[in-house]
């Protein structure tokens, strides 16, 4: 994964928060069963449908739901794959984002402490509200954007170990160490 220096430890593991799969979830959930209850309301004969349906082979039926099921199922895996590898790392003296992008798809990127100027936090909505996750920005000094660590726990406790580490980078530099 990630390799210290010597001297390094790590302080953080920060994750998206568990709300943030749940909501990516219930989507594909949700998608994944509309053709079983649209197949179930044309089937009753509700009045919904204005139109008779051929006869269809039990077989056809089980492979065509048998294959939407596969992959509902590849579309949870890939989206819990990332939501589980998606992690930050904060050290006494950098931060590293590891972004999941897709299944074979990997990002890292490091910032020094020495380069991080602002760190702020937000959590919007009542439901981030009351679960407590947000987002944390790190800005750097310079032309890089920074990071942006969405959906996390706890923001405001991310974003002050971040600061106390920040303090500490500063005062070791001021000291010349």
């Amino acid at each position: 994964m990630i390799h210290l220096q010597e001297g390094e430890h790590i302080d953080i593991k920060a994750r998206k928060h568990w709300f943030m799969l749940f909501r990516d979830s219930a989507g594909i959930i949700i998608i994944y069963l509309l053709p079983f209850l649209a197949w179930e309301l044309i089937q009753n004969d509700t009045g919904l449908s204005t139109f008779s349906l051929p006869e269809v082979s039990p077989v056809l039926l089980t492979f065509l739901g048998s294959a939407w099921t596969l992959f509902a199922w590849a579309w949870f895996f890939t989206a819990w794959t990332s939501h589980y590898l998606d992690i930050w790392i904060v050290t006494d003296r950098r931060i590293v984002d590891i972004d999941q992008k897709s299944l074979f798809h990997r990002e890292i990127s490091t910032l020094r402490m020495e380069r991080v100027q602002d760190v702020t936090f937000e959590i919007n909505g009542i439901v981030a509200t009351v679960l407590n996750f947000g987002d944390v920005h790190v800005q750097t000094a310079g032309e890089s954007e920074g990071f942006v660590i969405k959906g996390v726990a706890e923001p405001e406790r991310i974003k002050n170990l971040m600061v106390k580490h920040i303090d500490k980078t500063v005062e070791r530099g001021r000291a010349g160490i």
